[in-house]
């Protein structure tokens, strides 16, 4: 007989995994994440939702997700970056390195709107999108991009 996992459980364990693979495009090579960071309760004040978030102080990255109480294919998540004088881009990713990686990369239009793309780690130039039979839903309220900083829910 199967065990079901309580939620807070998952809340907490699958949040602190994923930001072992959260990659975040930086031009120095310090590591930017921690297998041994814990989530907090977060509240998003544009959306009212409540997610298990993942900081990093130093970059000032975060990855927050909310999962729904019964499993199912979907979640929802939320990704925060800094931008520098409106540019830069950030990712969230399935494994630790860049190479190889399936990700959903996101960052600035130029026109005050925001692009996100799943992408391919076989390069660090230009890693060429993925399609198929998933997609990314923003969720508007959510979404808010400005000269130093971008959300992406």
């Amino acid at each position: 007989m199967a065990r079901s996992t309580p939620l807070t459980t998952r809340l907490v364990i699958l949040p602190s995994l994923l930001l072992y693979l959260i990659c975040l495009v930086t031009a120095d090579k310090k590591p930017t994440s921690s297998p041994a960071q814990q989530s907090t309760p977060f509240v998003d004040q544009a959306t009212g939702l409540t997610m298990e978030r993942l900081f990093g102080a130093r970059t000032s990255f975060a990855f927050g997700m909310a999962l729904p109480e019964q499993a199912s294919g979907s979640y929802i998540g939320q990704i925060s970056f800094p931008l520098v004088d409106g540019a830069g881009w950030g990712a969230v990713g399935l494994t630790g390195d860049m190479e190889g990686n399936f990700f959903l990369a996101v960052w600035p239009d130029g026109r005050g709107g925001v692009m996100a793309t799943f992408r391919q780690g076989t390069n660090e130039d230009n890693p060429p999108e993925v399609k198929g039979a998933f997609a990314v839903r923003p969720i508007a309220e959510g979404v808010s991009v400005n000269a130093t900083a971008l959300t992406y829910t």
